[in-house]
């Protein structure tokens, strides 16, 4: 029997479509397997939605505490009896101190932070003038511009502490630990810095002006343009010192080792250095100029080590050779000056 054919109706009446498509039953599934997957995936795909939305709202902290600020964590000290101690009580301290300082002693408290951890302190502009931290640790402190004329700070813990600016003038930093400290601009001068560590310590355009520096170590030390004048450097040790265009007329030259010769060769007063009981480590550094080819650093250090050995002679003998070859010619520093000298003492008598 003969299945009637089935057609589409309009949607006007009377209208019937020319195509009239069959059913069949392969493509009625495929089309429906179809239908499935893609319900599958869509399924899929919006559970991985979700779970991307909902993943930085499980990992963000809860909407109460958006709003609240997170208290930063307040810095401490401890003192030497290791009771913790707060900024306050530091505050109060430095305001007894300034107070002390201004009335010449006669109110107020000197500051006494003997063995006090003052680690990582804001000390910036501070007046420790004349107080006592012996042992204290101030390393990272910032004191730069403070006022630490006269202050007692042997064996202090002052490593990669920033102290530019400051004023420490007669400071006792004997055994000090300064390594990688900042003291460019500071003014140390006649400080004690015997037996200090300064290690790759900046030091430059500072003023160190009559310090002692005996058996300090100044192993590659940044010194650029600082003030040496008067200083000791006996038994310092100056491996890889920087000294470019420092001042080191008058300095008692008897380091353990000797800095770079191409920076102290740039160093003003080389022909004024003096040396206390051994002239050695001079003749070894006019030796190493010698061999370097520097012959005009050569001449200063042998002008310095005849006029070191004429102040060691009889009053006589002293005076003859400052007039025979050091006011001529610098014993050899100058050669051109004893020409000079005749030539104008020809035209002074000429013009008589």
């Amino acid at each position: 029997m003969t299945r009637p054919d089935l057609c589409y109706k309009s949607a006007r009446p009377g209208r019937v479509h020319s195509k009239k498509p069959r059913l069949n039953c392969l493509s009625f599934l495929e089309d429906s397997r179809r239908a499935f997957v893609s319900g599958r995936q869509m399924k899929t795909h919006t559970a991985a939605y979700a779970l991307l939305l909902a993943t930085p709202l499980c990992l963000s902290p809860p909407f109460g505490a958006l709003g609240q600020k997170q208290k930063p964590k307040q810095w401490t000290w401890e003192d030497i009896d290791g009771n913790v101690r707060s900024r306050a009580d530091l505050d109060e301290i430095l305001r007894e101190h300034k107070q002390w300082v201004k009335s010449s002693h006669k109110s107020g408290a000197c500051a006494d932070l003997l063995g006090a951890n003052l680690s990582g302190a804001w000390l910036q502009g501070a007046n420790l003038a004349g107080a006592n931290l012996w042992d204290a640790k101030l390393y990272r402190a910032n004191v730069s511009h403070a006022n630490l004329r006269g202050t007692i700070l042997i064996n202090a813990d002052l490593r990669d502490a920033f102290l530019a600016f400051s004023d420490l003038e007669r400071a006792d930093l004997f055994g000090a630990h300064l390594d990688r400290a900042t003291l460019n601009f500071a003014n140390l001068r006649g400080a004690d810095l015997m037996t200090a560590h300064l290690n790759s310590t900046e030091i430059s355009l500072s003023d160190l002006n009559d310090s002692k520096l005996a058996d300090a170590d100044l192993t590659n030390a940044f010194l650029f343009r600082s003030n040496l004048v008067g200083a000791s450097l006996m038994r310092t040790t100056l491996k890889d010192a920087n000294l470019t265009d420092a001042e080191i007329m008058g300095v008692v030259f008897e380091p353990k080792d000797l800095p770079t010769l191409e920076h102290i060769a740039l160093a003003y007063g080389l022909d004024l250095m003096e040396y206390g009981n051994n002239p050695g480590p001079l003749t070894q550094l006019r030796k190493q100029f010698q061999d370097a080819g520097y012959r005009g650093q050569e001449r200063a250090i042998t002008c310095a080590l005849n006029r070191e050995e004429a102040r060691r002679d009889p009053v006589i003998q002293r005076w003859f050779k400052r007039m025979a070859f050091d006011f001529t010619c610098q014993y050899g520093l100058s050669p051109g000056r004893s020409l000079r000298i005749v030539v104008w003492l020809w035209l002074s008598f000429a013009c008589v």
